[in-house]
């Protein structure tokens, strides 16, 4: 399990080879921090978490670091939308 900081980019998978030239190694920029770049989530789950709050997950499949366009992971957004109690700056 990796923490990614917000300011990371990470890359899909490229789509189908065009015929000339190297294959493409990365697909989709993907920036944590802009919502506009992000594609639809594999899944995604809201729950009421009794000691929490509101809590918002999203699962995306298939994205890579520029540095390693072989290596495929998996990314996990856990975003807490309406915290209760008295502890609630995350």
């Amino acid at each position: 399990m990796l923490r990614l900081a917000s300011n990371r980019c990470v890359w899909g998978t490229p789509s189908a080879d065009k015929g000339r030239g190297a294959p493409c190694k990365h697909g989709h920029k993907f920036k944590l921090n802009d919502p506009q770049t992000w594609p639809i989530a594999r899944e995604a789950l809201e729950i009421e978490d009794p000691k929490i709050g509101r809590v918002k997950l999203m699962h995306w499949s298939e994205f890579h670091f520029l540095q390693s366009p072989n290596r495929a992971m998996e990314i996990i957004r856990v975003e807490v939308i309406k915290p209760v109690g008295r502890n609630q700056k995350f």
